[in-house]
């Protein structure tokens, strides 16, 4: 159906100029529709609270969901100082918001809380964003086990010094989790992918603590590290490795010799040589050292893309969002981000197209299998609407 949802990009010289700038653009593009709901992406030069306290101003009290990131994704380019807003519309369309400030302090009670607000739900699909540092991901994943509907989203890169912003209800916050609720005739298809292999180079996880890996093969993480790469713990603590690091993440074996990896990526080398991550690794499992092929992601991107078209089924594609790893951005530093141009050649140009760049992805393609939370992907997500 024609304007069930319009994509404004807006610049400015604070976050609350270009959240006006990018909402309006999205207001023009919407026509007579009236807004049910809205997706709001920003880049980390402009504070998240200003932003959101411009649109609101504009919108009203509907429900907002997103989150900030190193560079919005947009075309074939990922750009700095820009704001993106996508507006969905039409009477198909219901929408909800969900908001919770305590996800960082208490994981586990925040997914409980989530679970219970989403038990009988009817909707057709959500997406989540959640502070991608703190919190525990994995039992919200756990917690709506049995929603038997589409997931997608991301875990937030901090953009604000450490302080990742989430955005729902109204406000912007660190330590949070926003989810928001489509229903009527909307319809998610979700696709995900990655371009990152083995190296050939394998570990015996052997002792965790929490979300630290503590001890592998008898060394320190670090101690492993430096004798891959000839790093010292020191270099992987400041830039622009403790950036880089998450270019070289474990791919865990789902069982043993398994060639079905699982991508744990680091958030960080801490001070004691061990590696933060923000999804859980057991103890005792096989690791297996990874690297980024720029040609396999592109592939990726593409397959993903092909898997949220086809979970979409009959319904009519009215936007899409992507939502990389931030490993991508630092895979594709030197060249234009070319997995975007093979997401659009899926979906067609004419759909609006926005992303944003994550440290993980929640995902549930499929009713039948459980919700994840995966590093290292990319995901494409598709909106649409089902005929009448």
């Amino acid at each position: 159906m024609a304007n069930n949802a319009a994509l404004g990009i807006g610049e400015g010289l604070d976050g609350r100029e270009a959240g006006l700038d990018a909402v309006q653009k999205a207001l023009n593009a919407l026509g007579t529709q009236r807004p049910a709901a809205g997706v709001v992406l920003f880049s980390q030069e402009f504070d998240g609270s200003e932003l959101v306290h411009g649109i609101s101003g504009v919108l009203g009290n509907i429900p907002l969901w997103g989150f900030g990131s190193p560079r919005i994704l947009h075309g074939n380019q990922d750009h700095p100082r820009r704001a993106a807003v996508l507006l969905l519309g039409g009477a198909e369309l219901r929408a909800r918001g969900i908001w919770l400030a305590n996800y960082g302090k208490d994981g586990k009670t925040a997914a409980a809380q989530i679970g219970m607000q989403m038990a009988g739900s009817s909707s057709a699909g959500v997406l989540i964003a959640a502070d991608g540092v703190q919190g525990d991901c994995a039992a919200v994943c756990g917690a709506l086990t049995e929603l038997p509907v589409a997931l997608a989203g991301g875990l937030a890169v901090p953009t604000n010094g450490e302080l990742c912003e989430l955005i729902g209800s109204g406000q912007t916050a660190g330590g949070a989790l926003s989810a928001l609720e489509l229903g009527g005739r909307a319809r998610l298809g979700v696709g995900i992918g990655s371009g990152w292999r083995d190296v050939g180079l394998s570990f015996t996880v052997e002792r965790v603590e929490g979300l630290r890996v503590t001890r592998m093969d008898g060394r320190t993480p670090a101690e492993v590290y430096e004798s891959v790469f000839g790093a010292s713990l020191q270099d992987w603590r400041r830039p622009p490795l403790a950036d880089l690091i998450r270019l070289y993440p474990l791919g865990i074996e789902e069982f043993p010799g398994s060639a079905d990896l699982s991508i744990r990526t680091p958030v960080r080398m801490e001070a004691d040589g061990s590696l933060r991550m923000n999804a859980p690794v057991e103890a005792g499992v096989m690791a297996r050292l990874m690297v980024g092929d720029p040609e396999a992601c592109v592939r990726a991107a593409q397959s993903a893309a092909e898997e949220a078209v086809t979970m979409l089924g009959g319904a009519s594609p009215a936007a899409a969002l992507v939502f990389a790893d931030v490993s991508w951005q630092y895979l594709f530093e030197s060249q234009s981000p070319r997995f975007l141009e093979a997401v659009q050649g899926v979906v067609g140009k004419q759909i609006p197209l926005a992303g944003a760049y994550t440290l993980g992805q929640v995902v549930r393609t499929l009713s039948e299998k459980p919700p994840q939370a995966l590093n290292q992907q990319i995901q494409v997500v598709l909106i649409g609407v089902e005929a009448g």
